[in-house]
């Protein structure tokens, strides 16, 4: 099936026709785009923002389709930390690995701290019987972070769970082998991303409507932003 990433509609209608073939198995979320011919200080404007939308914006938007509750089932991966990594929806480029987390308070604030200067994704495994507690200290040490819990991966019960700091937890059976990652930093990338939310409402208007938002921004007539546009699909065909 055929989809331009860089449209939600196109993104969520994706995901409607893949319900006919069953449950979703896998998102790999790897769409991109390079332009050889010229360097980027060098492309039209045209060009540049189709670059953009598929490479950048087309995974904030599978990331937002799965913000809106997609069932998204991994499959079996090298360890229990990429396969979590690879389901959580969290901006996983770059990660942070703790292992056990130490059973002291007062060392786990320390650990809390080197986290922090990372601002990093961070993940860790817990015991059953220490989930709770180890999920509580992150919390009070990072308000707004996002939870992605996974519990008996690529098992028969196999669940994972998604919360925040502020909302309202979820009950899990406190039994099997969990592994745990957190986005410390969830609601601050969120916050006051004009240029993204800018960007986002740019790639989702009609071609014309893109065409003069680009003009106007670039100080150029709508028309020669258009037939960039138009040229440059006729190419890339």
């Amino acid at each position: 099936m055929k989809c331009d990433v860089g449209s939600e509609a196109d993104i969520l209608a994706l995901f409607k026709q893949a319900d006919a073939f069953g449950k979703l198995g896998a998102l790999v979320n790897n769409a991109g785009v390079v332009d050889a011919t010229a360097r980027v200080d060098e492309m039209s404007a045209a060009r540049l923002a189709r670059m953009m939308n598929i490479n950048i914006v087309g995974s904030i938007l599978c990331a937002r389709a799965h913000e809106l509750k997609i069932p998204v089932v991994p499959i079996p991966g090298p360890n229990a930390v990429v396969t979590l990594l690879s389901a959580s929806g969290l901006p996983t480029d770059r990660f942070s690995f703790l292992g056990f987390l130490p059973k002291k308070e007062g060392e786990r604030e320390e650990l809390w701290r080197r986290v922090e200067k990372m601002g990093l994704v961070f993940s860790f495994f817990e015991s059953p019987e220490r989930v709770y507690g180890a999920c509580e200290s992150v919390r009070k040490f990072f308000p707004k972070a996002k939870f992605v819990i996974g519990r008996e991966l690529t098992k028969a019960h196999e669940s994972i769970l998604c919360f925040e700091s502020s909302g309202e937890w979820p009950e899990f059976p406190a039994r099997g082998e969990f592994v745990i990652a957190v986005d410390p930093r969830h609601e601050t990338v969120l916050e006051g991303n004009e240029g993204l939310e800018k960007k986002i409402a740019q790639r989702l208007a009609s071609e014309r409507d893109w065409a003069k938002m680009v003009a106007k921004e670039c100080g150029v007539a709508v028309s020669e932003v258009y037939n960039a546009l138009q040229k440059s699909k006729q190419i890339d065909k």
